[in-house]
């Protein structure tokens, strides 16, 4: 069985933030609301992609805000209730 080390874990956790990272850039392009909420307390930061079809958002950890720095911040910025494990339907059905 192979060990997944730390370094690794933070290096694939790294390679997905830089996809969301360009799906917000490419969102942000089309026109649709990006912002990004920063870390409070013991929260990490956190993007919103508001789409027509619903709110993307994913947290970011410190060590990833760099890729992030881009994007309006607003400290009122909330989750609306989704949740990030969509299904394949919901992914079919974005129109962009």
């Amino acid at each position: 069985m192979t060990e997944i080390t730390l370094d690794k874990l933070n290096s694939v956790y790294t390679e997905r933030m830089i996809c969301v990272c360009l799906l917000a850039k490419l969102s942000q392009r089309l026109g649709y609301e990006v912002v990004v909420r920063p870390a409070k307390e013991a929260e990490w930061a956190v993007i919103y992609i508001q789409l027509p079809e619903g709110q993307l958002s994913w947290h970011i950890s410190d060590h990833d805000m760099h890729l992030f720095e881009s994007f309006p911040i607003s400290e009122n910025a909330q989750w609306d209730g989704t949740w990030n494990g969509r299904n394949p339907e919901f992914v079919k059905g974005i129109t962009v």
